[in-house]
């Protein structure tokens, strides 16, 4: 569905979206709009005229003298999606958030592993040197603080995997009473 300048010009105008949200609950005359709205019929007929150039409500003639407007198909995906942007947006944030924090456990990991084998390599045959390396408070510092890491990324994956299982649950949802 494409919107154009005009279309969202129009949706700008509080007259206009008003008598599109007015319209969502039922098919009605602009003489009852008029009245919830507390416009004169002339400007919601104008109004109306406007929406029914760009597609968005449309005549019902009865055979009587009464006519109504109601949404079109267009304006029915404006008013109400079938598919909540919240839920869009916390589908791609859980996927993001599984990603990241899984991509920089990887590089945590191997960044470690790296300084590991080249600390070995470098005091190779040394073992006092190693032990008294491993007995300083920093090396128990840097540990520590490797081990928050790995939690904290494990629960920004854990929150990330509830987002996308929330949000697959919510367009489910949407998709069932669409159907």
């Amino acid at each position: 569905m494409e919107i154009d300048k005009s279309t969202i010009k129009a949706l700008a105008s509080d007259t206009k979206s008003g008598i599109l949200k007015k319209l969502e609950e039922r098919r009605k005359m602009p003489a009852e709009l008029s009245k919830e709205l507390n416009l004169s019929p002339s400007t919601v007929v104008e109004h109306l005229k406007a929406l029914e150039n760009l597609g968005l409500v449309k005549k019902t003639e009865t055979g009587h003298k009464w006519v109504y407007y109601e949404l079109t198909e267009k304006s029915r995906n404006i008013v109400k999606p079938k598919i909540p942007v919240q839920n869009i947006f916390m589908l791609s944030l859980g996927i993001v958030l599984t990603i990241g924090s899984f991509i920089s456990y990887l590089f945590q990991s191997a960044a470690s592993q790296f300084t590991e084998s080249a600390s070995i390599q470098n005091i190779a045959g040394v073992e006092k040197a190693a032990q008294e390396i491993a007995e300083t408070p920093q090396t128990a510092d840097i540990s520590q603080f490797s081990a928050a890491t790995d939690y904290f990324l494990i629960v920004i994956f854990a929150i990330g995997i509830i987002l996308i299982a929330y949000s697959m649950w919510k367009l489910r949802q949407a998709k069932k009473e669409t159907l």
